[in-house]
């Protein structure tokens, strides 16, 4: 949901929701144009069908908060900065401690390219008020502008607050300069942090510059602590031995830097400390500063005492602040808790697995009186200019598109016979015509089946008409020719049996068009992204989603809407064993069980029985075993069969993988990947940075 403005009542209400049709389409837009990768979580449509609208007058005043608020924030981490034992107090990590204390002893911190806050303001019974900022990583920049522009088209006479995004990027601008190359950023493996870089990404290439997507690590550094890549953003990032970069060829250098890595995160980066010079020591500016590990505290309100000034914006919008142990929230589900550093809070009262919240950074925790949601933004360029009001976000996080080539595209003498009428014709779900990517999405997800909310559109939105480059097939083995053979196929549908297909690479989609025509409704649950040098080849997944897609067209037809479900994934998804190559960009994934329906949906729609097909007999992969063992518990069988054997689907039994149903599954679940020498998914990252 977003809120725009108006110069109406000063109310905050829910418009007219939209026209399934019509919704349809702005579901689709944010999938692929406007990256929201994540629209559907579980049974939940993050994305509400209406708009909230706000007045004129409610807007500007809580506009002037957020500006009231960012200026204390701004004014409140200078002075932490200078107090080692408040920076220990609110719970900064000890090796960013140690970082901060070398501006005691000259450093300087490092420039400030561009800086944004994001407030979360909650309509209570005594009006707005503010649970937290998110200082360091703020996430919901397409939902602020991308999702608000499209919904305001269904309530005449409002429209967005403002464009957070935009007003960032041309903070950028104005520091780097036009053309200057930006480096993003990002914690490789986690979706919800990489469309949040590819959309600032695609909106600082529309302003004149460019853009590549980086872990940390994959950053060099002059011997005066400028920021180097290497190459151009279409070419790979390969450090070499001489981490400096100092007279190696290719390195180019970066105007700036947008750190969409949670501050917490970077000790853990390899190689040495050069991860501090994005806080300290740098030269080239960076997007949050040092100070962004200050604001991010939960726990800051607990030094508010200790300053020699006073905050009295905060004070007036945020609710009680507490010690966890000073908290009543064993007994009294109005407080809830938060961990020092993190994007998650739990509810009080014994509130089943929330309780786990209590568990905070170093050992230390807050707590604060629970209420509703909201958020509005403060953004500044780095010379500390004006703040731009920016755009309010309801709902959930931010995706986008990969930079640079290795987009799929239909090629050439197929175009016009694999995909009529792409972008020439065909009405779009929202009245317009389609263009390529739309109706790729449509014949694998189309508007009619019950299952379409869970397709993922990552790769779709790589998809573009021209011809692509041969990106060569992929070798996926005997299990590729086993789903080719019809006597790999599990065999007719019986109404009351869903199938999850764990296949390597694009043997999944391969059998989709025959799973179809035995009256399966194919899901593809693809979340790695398209990129040079990929860590998974996914490039060959998307080239089979566009050869197919027509065949998936002429074959759903003969679908019903309810069709059972046969959920597609790549049983490359988590990579290869052991350390990956520096250059490479690191799209390994991991499946989750919010990627699938729950077993209360699969059991209304009549489903009793879940068939998992992989190219081997065994136990299912760890991270897919999460998801299949909430159906177990729910009553749904769970049976097994290997193409490769050929043999007949049998019952099996999921062993409990370790962590289940922990609040930090997700978190953890990637420790079954080797570290990434820089930082890359299978390290020890936390939740995703977007918060």
């Amino acid at each position: 949901m977003s809120i725009a403005v108006t110069n109406g009542t000063d109310v905050v209400r829910a418009g007219p929701a939209m026209a399934p049709r019509a919704f349809a389409g702005v579901r689709r837009r944010m999938a692929l144009d406007g990256c929201k990768w994540d629209p559907q979580v579980g049974d939940v449509r993050v994305i509400a069908p209406f708009p909230l609208l706000l007045g004129r007058g409610e807007w500007d005043s809580l506009a002037r908060t957020a500006e009231a608020l960012y200026a204390e924030t701004v004014r409140v981490e200078a002075a932490v900065m200078a107090r080692p034992d408040l920076q220990k107090r609110i719970g900064v990590p000890r090796a960013l401690r140690r970082v901060l204390a070398r501006l005691g002893e000259g450093a300087e911190v490092t420039p400030t390219a561009a800086r944004v806050m994001r407030f979360d303001f909650h309509p209570t019974p005594d009006g707005w008020r503010a649970s937290e900022v998110n200082a360091d990583v703020p996430g919901g920049y397409a939902e602020a502008w991308e999702l608000a522009r499209l919904l305001a088209d269904a309530s005449p006479g409002y429209g967005p607050a403002g464009d957070p995004a935009g007003a960032l990027v041309e903070g950028i601008a104005r520091r780097a300069g036009d053309g200057a190359l930006v480096a993003l950023l990002w914690a490789p493996g986690y979706m919800e942090d990489l469309q949040v870089v590819s959309y600032l990404a695609r909106r600082i290439e529309e302003r004149g510059m460019r853009a590549v997507r980086v872990a940390p690590g994959q950053l060099g550094w002059t011997a005066d602590a400028r920021a180097l890549v290497r190459g151009s953003p279409d070419s790979r990032l390969r450090l070499e031995s001489d981490s400096t970069g100092v007279g190696v060829e290719g390195f180019e250098p970066v105007s700036a830097v947008v750190r969409f890595f949670q501050s917490e995160w970077l000790p853990g980066v390899r190689g040495g400390d050069n991860w501090a010079r994005l806080l300290v020591g740098g030269r080239t500016p960076v997007a949050n500063p040092a100070g962004a590990i200050i604001g991010e505290s939960k726990r800051l309100p607990l030094v508010w005492d200790d300053l020699p000034f006073d905050v009295p914006a905060w004070r007036a919008a945020l609710p009680e602040t507490r010690e966890l142990r000073d908290a009543p929230w064993r007994t009294d589900d109005g407080w809830v808790i938060k961990a020092a550093y993190g994007n998650k809070g739990g509810r009080g009262g014994g509130a089943g697995d929330h309780a786990a919240g209590r568990v905070a950074a170093g050992g230390v925790g807050s707590a604060a009186p629970a209420r509703a949601v909201g958020g509005a933004a403060a953004v500044r360029d780095g010379g500390g200019g004006v703040a731009h009001r920016a755009g309010v976000s309801m709902c959930g996080r931010v995706r986008g598109r990969r930079v640079g080539g290795g987009g799929v595209r239909a090629s050439h003498g197929q175009g016009d016979d694999r995909l009529r009428g792409v972008g020439r014709g065909g009405a779009g779900a929202g009245g317009g015509r389609m263009s390529f990517r739309d109706e790729l999405f449509e014949m694998w997800a189309p508007a009619e089946s019950v299952w379409s909310d869970w397709a993922k559109p990552v790769l779709f939105a790589h998809a573009t008409e021209d011809r692509f480059e041969q990106a060569g097939a992929e070798d996926t083995g005997s299990a590729g020719n086993a789903v080719r053979d019809p006597q790999g196929a599990p065999g007719r549908a019986d109404g009351r049996t869903a199938l999850v297909l764990d296949l390597p690479g694009e043997a999944g989609a391969r059998t989709a068009p025959e799973l179809a025509r035995d009256g399966y409704r194919p899901v593809p649950l693809y979340n790695g992204a398209p990129g040079e040098a990929e860590v998974v080849t996914v490039t060959a997944i998307l080239r089979a989603l566009v050869e197919l897609g027509p065949a998936m067209r002429e074959a759903a037809r003969r679908l019903a809407a309810d069709a059972p479900p046969a959920f597609l994934l790549d049983a490359r998804r988590r990579g290869p064993a052991g350390e990956v190559d520096a250059g490479a960009f690191d799209n390994r994934s991991i499946s989750l069980p919010t990627d699938f329906p729950s077993a209360a949906t699969l059991r209304g729609r009549g489903i009793g029985r879940v068939v998992l097909v992989q190219a081997e007999a065994g136990s299912p992969q760890v991270d897919l075993a999460h998801t299949l063992l909430r159906y177990q518990e729910a009553g749904i069988e769970i049976w097994a069969r290997s193409v490769v054997a050929g043999d007949e689907a049998r019952a099996i039994t999921v062993a409990r993988p370790r962590w289940y149903r922990s609040m930090f599954q997700r978190f953890l679940a990637t420790l079954g990947l080797r570290r990434h020498p820089l930082g890359g998914f299978g390290g020890v990252l936390g939740e995703g940075s977007g918060g």
